[in-house]
């Protein structure tokens, strides 16, 4: 089986990727990547456009977590890796609800970059999170986002003076080197992607483990500067976040249902 499967490969073939941005998260702190993901999705529109399958992801199979009806009774599943379209915004975005299985990282990040080469985005955006415990003292006040970019997508990344690069931090033996601990493939995809000139910006937060919802409508916000979904205006307060974006209905048993009182 490949990698991708299209759900209608005949009307997948017709597509042009090269006008389409990827957009993506990475399995990190507090899952803020996917929450932003799940949002961009519902705020969209997107729809289903095939299902990434691979032995390096472990199975999982659910409900439609974007249905705008009852979720019990909608007839659309939900896989370990769904890749969604959104036509009007050129996005086509992956949204990865299961883990790796051991050892096998590095496969799937092999696949996924020869997809993405063959696919020819214009560019690949990943959503990411690393401790904010592990912040340098200059990090502490300011912006909670960093970026990062490879050579290829610096050409081509539209950010306003609000983004800055995340900077080099210094180990016990004082080597410089990026620093992202809680991650995930973040790091090792950025280094993949940038010996294989693949165009990857990545938006890192500093972020704890809790409720990240309003720390997912935080990033995917930042992120706006350079995908262009909705109109792009500061927004500080989180009730002007929620009615810029559109929560997904899902989210409403992000912590499961409310016990029943009576057993008490």
């Amino acid at each position: 089986m490949e990698f991708f499967n299209a759900t209608h490969p005949d009307s997948f073939s017709k597509l042009d990727m090269s006008q389409c941005s990827l957009v993506m998260p990475a399995i990190s702190v507090g899952n803020v990547g996917q929450l932003a993901t799940d949002i961009l999705i519902s705020t969209t529109l997107a729809e289903n456009l095939g299902v990434i399958y691979d032995e390096s992801l472990l199975p999982m199979i659910g409900n439609d977590p974007y249905t705008n009806g009852d979720t019990n009774n909608s007839c659309k599943l939900s896989s370990s890796c769904d890749v969604y379209h959104a036509k009007a915004e050129n996005l086509v975005i992956i949204q990865q609800r299961a883990t790796f299985v051991k050892g096998k990282r590095k496969m799937y990040r092999d696949k996924l970059i020869k997809w993405i080469k063959e696919m020819k985005f214009a560019k690949v955006v990943l959503l990411s999170s690393t401790y904010s415990h592990i912040r340098t003292d200059q990090q502490l006040a300011g912006s909670q986002f960093r970026y990062l970019a490879t050579s290829k997508a610096k050409e081509n990344c539209k950010t306003d003076n609000s983004w800055t690069e995340l900077e080099d931090t210094s180990d016990e033996f004082g080597r410089m080197s990026k620093n992202l601990p809680g991650s995930g493939i973040t790091k090792t995809l950025y280094t993949d992607c940038s010996e294989k000139d693949v165009p990857l910006i990545v938006v890192l937060m500093f972020c704890s483990e809790g409720d990240n919802a309003p720390d997912a409508l935080r990033m995917i916000d930042f992120a706006n500067n350079t995908l262009n979904v909705i109109n792009i205006k500061p927004r500080s307060s989180l009730e002007e976040l929620k009615q810029a974006w559109k929560i997904p209905k899902s989210w409403n048993l992000n912590f499961g249902n409310t016990y029943n009182r009576l057993i008490y």
